[in-house]
C-alpha cells in the first residue's frame, strides 16, 4: 500500500507567449496544480498583483503582436507580490551576459532566488524546478522513484542515483555518497534517460501525479 499525501492545490503562473509550451506543463501538471498562464506583460502584471503564486516561470522574450517584449521587466514586480516565490526564466539562447544578470539579481533578491533555464525541447530544466517548488515529502519521491523502477526495469544501482538525483543532489554529491565516480552517476543517469525515453524528472512528476490522483479527483 502507497503512503497517501495531501497539500493544498496551488496555483503556478506560466508567462509565456507559446500555447504549445503552456499547454504540455498543464498537461503534466493537471493533477498537482493549478497552471495560469500569461503571454504579454501586461496580462502578467495583473494576474501578479491580484493572486499569490507558488512559483513563476517567465519567457525571456514575449511576443506581443509585431513587437517583443522583455520577460525580465516582470522580475522586480515578481519580487514585490511574490516573495516567497521561486523563478524560473526561459530562453532559447544562452547569453554569458543575461546568466551572469540573473545570478546577480538572484543574489540579491535571496531564497527562493531566481534560476535560468534553457528552453529545449524536452523542457529539461523546468521538472526540477516545479518538483522543488512544490516540496514533495521524501516518501513520495521514495514512493515515485520505486513505481519507476519496476516500470522500466531499472537496476539496484540506478534506482539509488535516481532517487538522489530527484532530491536534488548534484552529480557530485552523489558521486561520493555512493563511492563512484562522478562519470559512472552520469553513465547510470544516462542509462536511465534511455530506458525510460523522456526526461526523467518529467516522469518523476508524471507518477507523482499518478499518487496525487489516486487520492482526489481532477
Amino acid at each position: 500500500m502507497g503512503h497517501r499525501f495531501s497539500f493544498p492545490r496551488a496555483d503556478i503562473l506560466i508567462i509565456d507567449d507559446e500555447p504549445g509550451f503552456v499547454r504540455i506543463v498543464a498537461c503534466a501538471l493537471h493533477r498537482l496544480v493549478n497552471v495560469v498562464s500569461a503571454a504579454t506583460v501586461a496580462e502578467a502584471s495583473e494576474l501578479l498583483r491580484k493572486r499569490k503564486f507558488l512559483a513563476c516561470t517567465v519567457d525571456l522574450v514575449l511576443r506581443a503582436g509585431h513587437r517583443c517584449e522583455d520577460g525580465m521587466t516582470l522580475l522586480p514586480i515578481i519580487f514585490e507580490t511574490q516573495p516567497t516565490a521561486p523563478i524560473l526564466v526561459l530562453t532559447a539562447r544562452i547569453d554569458m551576459d543575461w546568466v551572469n544578470e540573473i545570478g546577480r539579481l538572484s543574489s540579491e533578491r535571496g531564497p527562493p532566488g531566481v534560476t535560468p533555464c534553457h528552453k529545449t525541447e524536452d523542457l529539461g530544466g523546468l521538472w526540477p524546478f516545479i518538483l522543488g517548488a512544490l516540496r514533495m515529502p521524501a516518501f513520495t519521491i521514495a514512493e515515485a522513484v520505486a513505481r519507476l523502477a519496476a516500470r522500466f526495469g531499472l537496476t539496484a544501482r540506478q534506482v539509488e542515483v535516481l532517487h538522489a538525483k530527484a532530491l536534488g543532489k548534484k552529480n557530485a554529491a552523489i558521486a561520493a555518497e555512493l563511492r563512484i565516480t562522478e562519470d559512472t552517476v552520469e553513465a547510470h543517469l544516462r542509462d536511465v534517460r534511455e530506458r525510460m525515453r523522456c526526461d526523467m524528472t518529467l516522469a518523476l512528476v508524471w507518477v507523482i501525479a499518478e499518487l496525487a490522483g489516486s487520492e482526489r479527483p481532477t
